[in-house]
């Protein structure tokens, strides 16, 4: 009976691993899959050995560890069943599941075996360590095949045998030595014991007849064996004589194929000689003809006309339809030179000779290129502008165009001529040429410039409001031809900035255009940062104030955006126009001293330009740049000296002056700012400006005034005048900006108006009053209820109606009569404020009065004492007094 195990690496792993710690013995393992598992993941169900018992566990591997699982471990002794589930009636089906069912257990164990040989061999030893382990009935298998029924039978008998072989007095069971491990069986010894095991069917069983009936067997076999080895004799002799013979063919065979295998390789030999020489033949002609090839386009490529050459030296560059021929013959020159020769070529001496020759022949055309545009330049520099009594600056736009057609004699000179170079040389004679000629022309542009702000500025001089300041003596009112002419005198500045950024970038495209000049292609952008799918960029209009429109500086000389950045570019710009950032600070720095009032419009049209040029050109960007923080600080120092103007200002001697005059200069001066500042895009500057002059300005100005020594007005009166006029300052000029400051003058207003009121009003019936304040001590200090003061000598209702006869109707109305006249003298006419704070006046006095009526109500219940008048009696002594006067 063979067994089949697993590898023997496996086996002694379970073994020192599992079981060596608890001293068992593991007598054999199959891989099995639980029934019930999803994950189907492969176990080893162990029978193991130890001391008297046997006991089966799962093993479990993780990774390259093995372990018992925890739960499923049970004694051989306690297993009642097993079933082999092979449907009865069926055979030759292999059947892989199996159950185990132990004492107190709830549920049988199901199992898939991975084969039917390791699932009867598991079966067979279960079958023999439970018959030697235990001495319970034998071990009830259901469900099996009729093989593994027939090994469980020789099985039985094989244990039956042993225990009969035990012989008297030897002890009543002697186990026999369990192999761990057996050989497997070939198929013809299968083949014998399936013979055997029939035979001992035959015979019951029995050992001694079975074992008769095999020695018969052998004896029969061992004779035929003899008779058959005597028969076979005589044939072996004769095939030794027939392989020796055959041995001796074979020596002469191979003596003959030796002699003609010696004649074959000489004709090899000879053959291979001649392949080699056809196929150097075939190599030698193949760069034969190549090189005839190379030569050829060498040839081609190296040959220049005379045509060509009799066009760079003798072709007339001022002449537009010889240009064209002349820059064919220069591009063919420079694509020969450049051309790729087959290798080799280029150390030719021939080769060597005739490249000198072309580049010689490049440097001389190079050379009068270079010339005449030379003299272009210098032609250029010395013509005289045209004499203008504006102040405008010359466009050279013509003169752009007329060089133009030089264009690709200068493309050619910077992609073609490396030594010299030439391509920067031109360049150099241009700036230089150029920039004098442009430097002559800003000049005496500037001077214009000046001479009219100057003339604009000695004009405005005259003006009671030249010097627009708020610490002024007196209000200085602005109307609207003061702004007109507040913008025609800023009108040549904003013109003079706008061809001065012209000019620049006109001389920028021609740059681009004519020289060549390429920006950095990662700084390249339109200024709105859309383009059209024609390259142009779009153009997206200039922002517009009150100071004026701005001329579309934009575009370029054909209609189109150009976006220059690169350093080159900047660099040849600011050698062309030298000093001009110093001529755009010295006019800004003269329109400012010419009238500080200049700082508001100023801070516009140079914001306004900025913005066109940022993003067209960084030489303008820088200039422009640097004259917004010029005049950014010029419009600080112009706000901080409005301030300290205010802080400044003279104290009014007269009894009642009214509003402050820098509290109505304010609106003049805002509404001038709101003008020149509409839709520009430096709001913020202003409102940071209007905060200053609130907060450190006018705040600190009206308190100043009134709490000065030298002021004849009340200082509430201040207060409530001044108040009361920016409030409605702030409401009229509807600034976004300033409305969290008209919410705090407003509150403020409010406060010093009841203040003021209060306190001019005071206690018009002041006896009555301390009677009341008598009345409130005596209830805080006695302890008396209020009704009950009434009880009192001091408060009896007797003297309460003494006190309120002292207050006839006459009475009142002669002290009402008396603040009025005294109220008129503090307030002036201008702010009308008279009226509403006698309406004030007269709703705190009534407010006093019903408190009293209340008082007499708490303090005399029932007592029916009453005022000499009423609260009609007060509405129309006031409305008498105010008649009156």
């Amino acid at each position: 009976m063979a067994v089949r195990l697993a590898d023997a690496d496996l086996r002694t792993a379970l073994q020192q691993q599992v079981f060596s710690a608890d001293k068992e013995r593991l007598i054999i393992y199959i891989p099995v899959i639980q029934a019930e598992d999803r994950k189907r993941s492969v176990r080893y169900l162990c029978l193991v050995v130890r001391l008297d018992h046997a006991y089966i566990y799962v093993v479990k591997q993780d990774k390259k560890t093995f372990r018992k699982k925890s739960g499923e471990g049970w004694q051989l002794a306690s297993c009642i069943q097993v079933n082999g589930k092979c449907p009865p009636g069926v055979k030759g089906t292999p059947v892989l599941e199996f159950d185990l069912l132990f004492q107190n257990q709830k549920s049988k164990s199901e199992w898939i075996a991975t084969s039917t040989v390791d699932k009867n061999a598991f079966f067979i030893q279960m079958f023999k360590m439970h018959r030697k382990y235990t001495d319970l009935p034998p071990l009830k298998f259901v469900n099996l095949d009729e093989a593994l029924e027939d090994e469980l039978a020789r099985a039985e008998l094989e244990m039956s045998e042993g225990k009969e072989r035990v012989g008297p007095g030897m002890g009543s069971h002697i186990n026999i030595p369990d192999r761990e491990e057996t050989l497997k069986l070939s198929q013809k010894e299968q083949e014998e014991f399936e013979h055997v095991f029939r035979l001992s069917r035959e015979y019951d069983y029995s050992g001694a007849a079975l074992i008769k009936a095999l020695t018969e067997d052998m004896s029969q076999m061992e004779s035929a064996n003899v008779h058959d080895l005597m028969n076979t004799h005589n044939d072996i002799e004769n095939i030794c004589r027939m392989i020796d013979q055959s041995l001796e063919d074979l020596n002469k065979m191979d003596s003959k194929i030796s002699k003609y295998s010696g004649l074959v390789g000489d004709v090899t030999d000879q053959v291979s000689i001649m392949e080699e020489t056809g196929h150097k033949m075939k190599i030698q002609n193949k760069n034969i003809k190549k090189l005839i090839l190379d030569i050829s386009l060498v040839l081609d490529t190296l040959e220049y006309s005379n045509t060509y050459r009799r066009a760079l030296m003798d072709g007339n560059l001022m002449d537009p339809a010889k240009l064209p021929e002349i820059m064919d013959a220069a591009n063919n020159l420079t694509k020969t030179l450049k051309a790729t020769l087959p290798v080799g070529f280029d150390y030719h001496p021939a080769v060597i000779k005739q490249k000198r020759t072309l580049e010689n022949l490049k440097k001389t055309f190079g050379n009068r290129a270079t010339g005449h545009l030379g003299n272009i330049f210098i032609a250029a520099s010395n013509r005289q502008p045209e004499r203008r009594e504006d102040p405008m600056l010359p466009s050279h736009s013509k003169w752009y165009h007329s060089v133009q057609t030089f264009s690709p004699v200068v493309l050619w000179l910077k992609n073609s001529v490396q030594e010299p170079p030439m391509y920067q040389n031109l360049l150099q004679i241009y700036t230089e040429e150029l920039g004098e000629l442009y430097k002559k022309e800003q000049t005496e542009f500037f001077d214009k410039v000046k001479f009219r702000i100057n003339w604009a500025a000695e004009a405005a001089a005259s003006k009671a409001n030249a010097e627009y300041w708020l610490g002024g003596d007196e209000e200085q009112p602005l109307s609207l031809q003061d702004f007109q002419d507040y913008k025609a005198q800023l009108e040549p500045v904003r013109v003079a900035f706008q061809q001065v950024a012209k000019s620049v970038i006109e001389e920028q495209n021609f740059l681009v255009s004519f020289f060549h000049v390429t920006p950095d292609s990662d700084m390249v952008s339109s200024a709105s940062g859309l383009s059209l799918s024609d390259g142009r960029s779009l153009v997206v209009p200039s922002t517009t104030s009150a100071i004026g429109k701005s001329s579309n500086l934009l575009l370029g000389a054909a209609g189109s955006r150009v976006d220059v950045s690169g350093v080159s570019l900047r660099t040849l710009l600011k050698q062309l126009f030298k000093g001009i950032d110093e001529m755009l600070g010295n006019v800004l720095s003269a329109v400012d001293k010419a009238n500080k009032l200049n700082c508001f419009g100023l801070m516009v049209i140079v914001n306004e330009i900025y913005v066109e040029v940022e993003p067209l050109c960084p030489y303008l960007s820088k200039c422009f740049g640097g004259l917004q923080v010029l005049a950014k600080r010029n419009f600080d120092n112009y706000i901080r000296e409005q301030v300290q103007s205010i802080l400044n200002a003279k104290i009014p001697k007269r009894v009642r002056f009214g509003p402050l005059p820098f509290v109505c200069n304010f609106e003049h001066l805002a509404k001038l700012a709101e003008f020149v500042y509409a839709g520009s895009q430096r709001r913020i500057e202003l409102d940071r400006a209007y905060k200053i002059l609130l907060e450190e300005g006018i705040f600190e100005g009206i308190n100043r005034t009134a709490n000065h020594k030298d002021c004849k007005v009340p200082a509430q009166v201040v207060f409530l005048e001044n108040y009361h006029r920016l409030s409605d300052i702030l409401s009229r000029l509807k600034i976004a900006s300033l409305e969290d400051s008209k919410t705090e003058v407003r509150k403020a207003h409010n406060n010093y108006r009841l203040s003021y009121v209060q306190g001019m009003l005071g206690k018009p019936l002041e006896k009555v009053q301390v009677f009341f304040d008598g009345v409130d001590a005596k209830i805080q200090t006695a302890g008396i209820k209020a009704h009950e003061v009434g009880f009192t000598t001091q408060f009896s209702k007797a003297e309460l109606r003494k006190v309120l006869a002292m207050y006839p109707r006459n009475v009142v109305k002669k002290g009402l009569e008396q603040l009025y006249r005294k109220v008129e003298k503090q307030l002036s006419e201008e702010e009308n404020m008279l009226q509403a704070v006698w309406r004030d006046m007269q709703q705190e006095f009534i407010d006093q009065y019903k408190n009293y009526l209340r008082l007499i109500d708490v303090c005399y219940p029932s007592s029916q004492i009453i005022f000499a008048f009423g609260v009609d009696d007060i509405l129309k002594i006031f409305e008498e007094i105010a008649a009156s006067h």
